[in-house]
């Protein structure tokens, strides 16, 4: 069962879904609250189905897997940092609408801008330094929609179990189709860079290269949904898992306890992967 529903409504769909047997493929995060999302993680290791989330998207993002390549390789040394950024705009609660709907609503998911993308971007930094979030330091604003329930703008820093830092910015303060995301991954001997504005990756380290180096990122393969197929034929394993999908939700939680108390917050160590 594919369930993309509003957040509050996706952990009883996929609850009552893995227990009439169904696997289930579901939208990003798993719940509203960690109380959910350990009912959620219970019923499926009670029921032995799969779920996958879709927190794990970036994962197939061509230069992500390319560039989990090259850190597995040793080219840009040991790992240091990371910056994630995505600027987009207000979402819209349906094609040609012009209000966000239940992206903005509180009562529908646990934030607002930060959260709708900080999830992948905390997925796939656990996944390329194959660390745990350690603990967090985050704020929240509102600078170009002033009247919306929930921030347009988030700012985090997360510390990873391997000592590795990582710092996610995600807005919703770009216009329309003006959108960008890009990703830095920094080690001892080089640094690797996917921005969408250029849809170029830049690199420098180990590559046999005198400087900076632009490139084409990989030929796009099939993603998510191959993993799930593949899965699903005893192919494959999942390439994550509701217990990895909670743990992400556990960091925005920690993140927005972050941004109202002006404190860090510590999290019990997760797995990376």
């Amino acid at each position: 069962m594919c369930c993309f529903t509003s957040t509050e409504q996706n952990a009883p769909l996929a609850i009552r879904a893995l227990e009439s047997g169904k696997h289930v493929m579901a939208i990003k995060p798993l719940a509203l609250t960690l109380a959910e999302a350990d009912t959620l993680t219970a019923t499926v290791a009670r029921t032995g189905r799969h779920y996958f989330p879709n927190d794990a998207a970036r994962r197939f993002f061509p230069a992500n897997v390319q560039f989990r390549e090259w850190i597995d390789d040793g080219r840009i040394g040991d790992l240091i940092s990371a910056h994630c950024v995505f600027r987009a705009g207000l979402p819209s609660a349906w094609p040609g609408s012009k209000e966000p709907g239940w992206f903005a609503d509180p009562l529908c998911a646990p934030g607002g801008a930060f959260i709708d993308h900080a999830v992948y971007h905390i997925d796939v930094l656990r996944w390329l330094f194959g660390a745990g979030v350690a603990s967090v330091t985050g704020t929240t604003a509102n600078l170009r929609h002033k009247d919306i329930a929930v921030e347009d703008y988030g700012h985090g820093i997360f510390q990873f179990t391997n000592g590795c830092v990582g710092t996610i910015e995600d807005t919703w303060t770009s216009n329309p189709a003006r959108m960008r995301e890009a990703i830095e991954i920094v080690g001892t001997r080089g640094s690797l860079i996917m921005d969408s504005a250029t849809g170029k990756m830049a690199i420098t380290g180990d590559f046999g290269l005198p400087d900076w180096a632009l490139l084409p990122p990989p030929r796009a393969l099939n993603g998510l949904i191959r993993n799930v197929i593949a899965t699903l034929k005893g192919d494959e394993r999942p390439v994550s898992t509701a217990e990895f999908a909670r743990d992400n939700l556990a960091a925005c939680l920690a993140f927005y306890e972050s941004a109202r108390t002006g404190q860090a917050v510590a999290l019990e160590e997760s797995p990376a992967t």
